[in-house]
């Protein structure tokens, strides 16, 4: 069993949020990394950019890590904005 993981973070900030600096992912990074678990991040701006990248985390397989990591748990954490009815990725609204 892992006490570690490897985390990928997809954020989508808005225009303001960026502006003024506000951005889950960097203190999520922060925070993982001191717990030891490995953190990448990516910033989306739209559907597309959201489907890149999870296309491009999918293409991990085993044979990508170090030798006994290859069952260490692999999440995603979506940073969004949004409501009970989807999420909004620059001006895409995704149910």
């Amino acid at each position: 069993m892992y006490n570690k993981i490897r985390l990928f973070i997809i954020e989508c900030v808005d225009p303001m949020d960026l502006l003024n600096e506000r951005s889950e992912a960097e203190a999520l990074e922060q925070v993982c990394k001191i717990f030891g678990h490995k953190v990448a991040k990516f910033i989306a701006y739209s559907e597309k950019d959201l489907i890149k990248y999870c296309r491009y985390i999918s293409s991990i397989d085993s044979s990508h890590g170090p030798r006994g990591e290859e069952d260490m748990p692999l999440c995603i954490h979506i940073s969004a904005h949004g409501n009970k009815k989807g999420i909004e990725f620059g001006s895409d609204f995704l149910r």
